[in-house]
């Protein structure tokens, strides 16, 4: 749409117009005219311009034809005040026209298509009366209406008005819950975000952008008395910046690198594993042939590979949730197949890091590929020793589910020192002080919203198979801001090469029915839904899903290796439904 709208403005070029805005407003002579200084012209045939709007408003609903008749890109186009009367020879575009028409002459508060028992929710108080539910008088909270809907209504629908809702905690539904339906008001985009807006006053702190200078435009934001633990990631005016690091990322965040922005592994000395760190491993392999694959033999020896349901617990594989992986089990197989390990530090060569040494990195991050990019680790650092450079490892190094003595490709995340670029920030939690490295002219904008996402889960619907949460509808809403995951506990889902967290924006278990349709997704930084455990006719339409920090969808089931009857033998039996 971007690109035609662009098309379309180098068209109009042709004519004698100075800087117009979208959409054209014509006037009724060919005298310029002007209005807050700028000018305009008439000099565009109206029957053009109306037919280039027309253009633009059936591409825009080629590209998204779920959105139906996409009213928003008719008003947005003005095909509703500037073509009007003969361009509306199109019966469509005037069935749309008389609707939009009579909309505006109903009351905001009339509603046709809501029982009389419907719960509304408004993101500000619409009175200064304690919020009873109704449209006049709804409720700020959404659990609290939602707990109200489900207790007191024959309905059970709870409405949401336009507008941001800054959660104080994660809304969570269980089988109490069941039949509730959460929908946007009509034509209204109520926002559920995970973030806290922050309250900044930015100072100078290192501002030289004069000719000759550093080039460099940070400031800085005291947050205290803001009750700001940590920030974790950081939105202005609901995109991305990007968190202090090295190699930095040219176009920011929220564009992929692809093979740049990294350390070679090979600029590094690598602290070898400690295979006793966390004592011996546990040892299965099933020998029932009845469970073996029929599978040919390949290999080495001529023996099939993962014919036998084979796991290891425990040992290096501790630092899984449960602590069990094929790649911690006897005799491994495969491509380069070797026990699970990852090395426990890492002493960067000199300029690997030219920044260095730091001042104090103990809430540095070290992301790494492992070597040829199967899977990657995080780790947090757990100490420093600044005249070798040598970092050692703390928790992390779980994210993937193949090991290696070293590390591949990395580099290093929220350290002060290597706030160097635009769009990057730095949150130090002792003194409560935001840095922002603006990108921009001057100081950031007082206007702009500044918010820090905080909450990982949005949406929590738990139950279990014996009292599942059934029939719940979640429509029309936007969720956006849930932080990121990546050092939550992770298991591994299988006998591939990577691992998983059980956590996302919405997260489902226990589940019957659920529906999540026309909803949007965006920017949070973990995963985007999901399915774990026992759920089932979960339906997910029409909605958008972008800007997603680990994976949109994801429907992992549990399986009893280490609990629960005749374990870990049942490890390999999945006939007790708990899946998705």
């Amino acid at each position: 749409m971007q690109i035609f709208l662009v098309l379309l403005l180098l068209q109009l070029q042709t004519v004698p117009i100075k800087c117009l805005p979208w959409p054209v407003r014509l006037s009724s002579d060919v005298n310029f005219q002007r209005s807050g200084g700028d000018t305009y012209t008439s000099d565009v045939p109206r029957s053009f311009d109306c037919a280039m709007r027309k253009s633009a408003y059936e591409y825009g609903k080629h590209l998204l034809p779920r959105l139906g008749a996409f009213e928003e890109l008719f008003v947005a186009l003005g095909l509703n005040m500037e073509c009007q009367g003969n361009s509306y020879e199109n019966e469509e575009y005037g069935s749309i026209a008389r609707k939009l028409k009579q909309r505006q002459k109903q009351s905001q508060y009339e509603s046709e298509s809501f029982p009389k028992d419907a719960v509304f929710v408004a993101p500000m108080a619409t009175s200064s009366l304690k919020g009873t539910g109704k449209i006049r008088r709804p409720f700020t909270n959404i659990q609290v209406a939602v707990d109200f809907a489900a207790e007191y209504t024959e309905s059970k629908l709870v409405v949401l008005r336009g507008g941001t809702y800054y959660i104080q905690d994660t809304l969570r539904f269980t089988s109490k819950h069941s039949g509730v339906q959460l929908v946007a008001y009509e034509k209204e985009t109520p926002v559920v975000s995970g973030g806290v807006k922050l309250e900044v006053k930015w100072e100078p702190y290192d501002v030289d952008v004069n000719e000759g200078g550093n080039g460099r435009n940070i400031y800085v934001a005291d947050l205290s008395g803001q009750n700001i633990e940590n920030i974790p990631g950081l939105q202005l005016n609901g995109s991305r910046a990007t968190r202090a690091r090295y190699p930095n990322l040219e176009g920011g965040i929220e564009v992929s690198p692809m093979y740049g922005s990294m350390i070679k592994s090979s600029d590094a000395v690598w602290t070898p594993p400690d295979f006793e760190r966390f004592g011996k491993v546990q040892y299965f392999t099933d020998e029932n042939p009845a469970h073996w694959r029929n599978n040919t033999p390949i290999g080495q020896f001529n023996e099939p590979w993962f014919q036998k349901y084979k796991i290891g617990i425990g040992g290096l594989c501790s630092v899984y949730d449960p602590p069990v992986s094929y790649w911690c089990s006897k005799d491994t197989q495969g491509g380069g197949a070797f026990a699970y390990r990852t090395p426990i530090g890492v002493s960067p060569k000199k300029n690997a890091l030219p920044n260095s040494p730091y001042k104090n990195p103990k809430n540095a991050v070290f992301f790494v590929w492992r070597p040829a990019r199967w899977a990657n680790w995080m780790f947090e650092v757990s100490n420093y020793e600044a005249g070798t450079n040598n970092f050692t490892f703390g928790r992390g190094g779980f994210q993937g589910a193949r090991g290696s003595d070293k590390g591949g490709d990395w580099f290093i995340e929220n350290v002060l020192e290597e706030l160097d670029s635009p769009g990057e920030f730095f949150y130090d939690k002792e003194s409560k002080r935001l840095y922002l490295f603006h990108n921009g002219t001057g100081p950031p904008h007082p206007d702009t919203v500044v918010v820090s996402p905080q909450h990982q889960v949005l949406v929590n619907i738990t139950g279990t198979k014996w009292d599942p949460v059934k029939n719940m509808k979640f429509k029309g809403i936007k969720y956006i801001a849930a932080a990121h995951t990546y050092m939550n506990p992770h298991g591994v889902p299988s006998a591939g090469d990577w691992a998983l967290e059980r956590f996302g924006a919405i997260f489902l278990e226990g589940t019957e029915g659920i529906s999540v349709e026309s909803c949007e997704i965006e920017r949070v930084d973990g995963n985007g839904i999901m399915l774990s455990g026992y759920n089932r006719n979960t339906t997910i339409q029409n909605s958008d899903l972008a800007f997603i920090g680990g994976t949109a969808i994801a429907l992992w089931g549990r399986t009893n290796e280490t609990e629960g009857d005749n374990h870990p033998q049942a490890g390999v039996d999945g006939t007790d439904g708990n899946s998705p």
